[in-house]
This record gives structure tokens, C-alpha cells and sequence, in this order.
């Protein structure tokens, strides 16, 4: 149903949410600084402030990063150690991540002894299997009997 007015569409949303009693969304809150000269007064962050927001996100990314390691025993340069091991690559494949992201620390989950670090679809592959090496046998095997 396309709307001519910008504002019909909102007025019949209105009315849709009335006759369905579905709450009305609350008007989304901005941060704001509290600087006079913020050119963005009622918008937001001023470019510093916004910066400034940035750069915490990223020291949490990397404080929650080195708890997780911790969890496995390992330190950021024991992981970075054992990247360059892998000469940078995934243990089974050799590849990285299509996405670009780390890989993954893979690990036993019963003894939580470290094996290697894994590209996703790897990582997700030995999931699949449970971790099982008889599991992955029948997955070979099958593959070996039907043409891989």
C-alpha cells in the first residue's frame, strides 16, 4: 500500500497499533553530551564525546576478549604465539575467517585443553560432530564410499 504523504503512513501505523492494541513505540532517547557548543544539540554525542564512546567500546571489546582467553588459560600472547605457530591460519584448513575476524580458540570441552585456533566453518564442523573422533570416522568413511 504506498503512501503519497510521508505523514499518512505514520497515521495509519498509529491507527493500526490502536485497533490491534499494540503499544506505541517510545521515542528513541539520544545521548547527549552537555557541551554548549555541541553542533549536535538535540542529535547526540559532539565529535569528541563520540569518539571518546568509541574508543571505551573497544577497550571493553578487549577486556571481555582476555577474560575469555583467561577462562582457556591463555593470555593475549600466548594466542598471538599460537597464531603465528599456524602461520596465521586455521589448524585444519589453513585459511582465516571469511569475515576477517579472529579465529577461534578451539578446545577440548571435557579437559579444556587448548588444541589450535579454527575458522568458523571448521570451528563449527567439529561442533557438528560433538567433538566425537568415531563420529568423524563415519563422516569420512561416508564420504570416501559415495565419491568425495
Amino acid at each position: 500500500m504506498p503512501f503519497k504523504d510521508p505523514n499518512a503512513r505514520k497515521e495509519y501505523a498509529a491507527k493500526y497499533r490502536l485497533n490491534h492494541g499494540i503499544k506505541p513505540r517510545p521515542p528513541k532517547r539520544v545521548p547527549e553530551c552537555g557541551h554548549p557548543n555541541n553542533p549536535y544539540r538535540g542529535l547526540g554525542l559532539c565529535r569528541s564525546c563520540y569518539d571518546k564512546s568509541r574508543h571505551k567500546k573497544e577497550l571493553s571489546t578487549k577486556s571481555v576478549r582476555k577474560i575469555r582467553l583467561a577462562e582457556l588459560g591463555l593470555s593475549l600472547e600466548d594466542y598471538d604465539k599460537l597464531f603465528e605457530s599456524q602461520n596465521g591460519g586455521c589448524a585444519i584448513c589453513g585459511g582465516q575467517n571469511p569475515s576477517g575476524n579472529r579465529l577461534a580458540v578451539d578446545h577440548s570441552h571435557t579437559t579444556k585443553k587448548v588444541r589450535g585456533l579454527l575458522c568458523v566453518n571448521c570451528n563449527m564442523g567439529l561442533g557438528c560432530f560433538k567433538d566425537t573422533p568415531k563420529l568423524l570416522l563415519k563422516g569420512l568413511n561416508y564420504i570416501m564410499e559415495n565419491g568425495g
